[in-house]
């Protein structure tokens, strides 16, 4: 892949070339969009790898789309830039990020920003705060309304998830005795899983409780930003068992957060799985990305429905909550 990121004609070939092999690609994902947030069965089955926006990254999540829908720029075929897909700890910067054909980089906020200057030459920088800002909602308003007022006060519960060639394992008891712990406060439980992370195990465990599953869909489906936007809005509270961008997406949007802390094993179940293991230790054990971490599990380890001024302080510091751009600013980046 290598050569081909170094390459703007073969990062056009090989999108091509993957539109021509899932021809229906884009009407299934349409199809999906007309599904309730609830329907995670049918969000969550898998897509195949077709791509639309040269650079890969551009396409996990709905990243560049969201960035088009934004500017009113659907009718292009893609952004001029490479977006990281998520947000990296430390001083970690993908090695794609220093090859690639294209000379500007966005990412979340200056503190990204600098990291990715100091390990790339040649290419721009900005940061735009978090991604979830330019997707659309899932569903109108009215719609909207609607779905609040039959879920009432809603407890949104991420699920460590697991990533490319990598399963994760945890104490799932655990995890469901501290959601039970504040349950009496709300009339709905939500708990976010990852599209590969459903399986009948966990769902009968989740069900039992009395807890309804979401999914924000396959990682190359579109809307899955907009169907992760719309269930935070409709949230009143989130949590988690695990540090991640999900932080700064419930957040940004208003969202008190409480992480519970406790051990995620990952297991390789791939050799790409070995490599993204080793990648993930190598983040964790870099003294600024532990440090990082570490300060996001403190301030938000306790329970609290309101966000503090230490959470939204650090909160954009890392995430560039005071990065987010107008659609005529982000078009000069894109």
């Amino acid at each position: 892949m290598d050569i081909i990121y170094k390459s703007k004609f073969l990062c056009r070939l090989y999108c091509w070339v993957s539109q021509l092999r899932y021809p229906q690609f884009k009407k299934e994902v349409e199809n999906r969009a007309k599904l309730d947030l609830f329907e995670y069965k049918q969000i969550a089955q898998p897509l195949p790898k077709c791509y639309y926006e040269l650079c890969t990254d551009n396409n996990c999540f709905g990243i560049g789309w969201s960035i088009r829908h934004y500017t009113g720029q659907l009718k292009r075929k893609y952004i001029n830039a490479l977006s990281e897909h998520g947000y990296f700890f430390g001083s970690y910067v993908q090695p794609k990020e220093k090859i690639i054909f294209e000379k500007r980089i966005l990412t979340f906020s200056d503190v990204r920003k600098k990291y990715i200057e100091d390990a790339v030459s040649g290419k721009d920088v900005y940061p735009i705060g978090p991604y979830i800002h330019y997707a659309p909602q899932y569903y109108d308003e009215e719609r909207l309304f609607r779905e609040k007022e039959k879920l009432g006060r809603v407890l949104l519960v991420f699920f460590s998830h697991s990533s490319t060639g990598v399963s994760v394992s945890f104490d799932v008891d655990f995890l469901v005795d501290k959601i039970n712990s504040i349950r009496n406060r709300f009339d709905t439980v939500v708990v976010s899983l990852f599209w590969s992370d459903i399986n009948p195990t966990i769902e009968n465990r989740l069900l039992k409780e009395g807890y309804r599953i979401f999914s924000s869909g396959h990682r190359y489906d579109y809307y899955f930003l907009s169907r992760q936007k719309t269930m935070i809005t409709l949230a009143d509270m989130t949590m988690s068992n695990a540090i991640g961008t999900h932080i700064a997406y419930c957040c940004y949007l208003g969202k008190p957060h409480w992480v519970v802390r406790q051990d995620i094993k990952e297991i390789a179940v791939t050799p790409k799985g070995k490599a993204n293991i080793a990648i993930s230790k190598k983040i964790d054990n870099e003294p600024e990305s532990a440090k990082q971490q570490d300060e996001l599990y403190t301030v938000f380890s306790n329970y609290s429905e309101v966000l503090t001024f230490e959470q939204k302080e650090i909160c954009n510091k890392l995430f560039g909550f005071d990065r987010v751009r107008t659609p005529c600013e982000l078009l000069k980046f894109i």
